[in-house]
């Protein structure tokens, strides 16, 4: 089944955004991505991206960090040499649950 394509940020807004399953900060937004392949006006999240830095921690003191994009990506769509991402595609634990693009789908 296709998914649609996520995209990270591109200097003016944030991209997609997701799941933490942390505490200290629910929810993540992706950033690191492709500057040479745009999806509506975003570059598209690739393997090894980084999602934008957000809180980590079950209980404050709470520290920032950031996760490479690493796991169900689409295998058969290779982006400059990497996997491409889509909705439900993960960084760690952490998955992408918000697209905020409905046109483009892979899978």
């Amino acid at each position: 089944m296709a998914n649609e394509v996520a995209r990270g940020y591109t200097g003016s807004a944030s991209g997609d955004s997701g799941s933490t399953n942390h505490l200290c900060d629910a929810t993540f937004t992706t950033d690191e991505c492709s500057s040479t392949v745009i999806v509506v006006n975003y570059g598209v999240v690739r393997e090894d991206d980084a999602n934008a830095s957000h809180l980590v921690g079950d209980d404050p003191p709470c520290a920032g960090h950031t996760v490479d994009m690493s796991a169900d990506m689409v295998s058969t769509v290779i982006v400059e040499d990497k996997q491409l991402a889509i909705n439900g595609s993960k960084y760690g634990g952490e998955n992408i649950t918000t697209v905020n693009q409905t046109s483009v789908f892979a899978g």
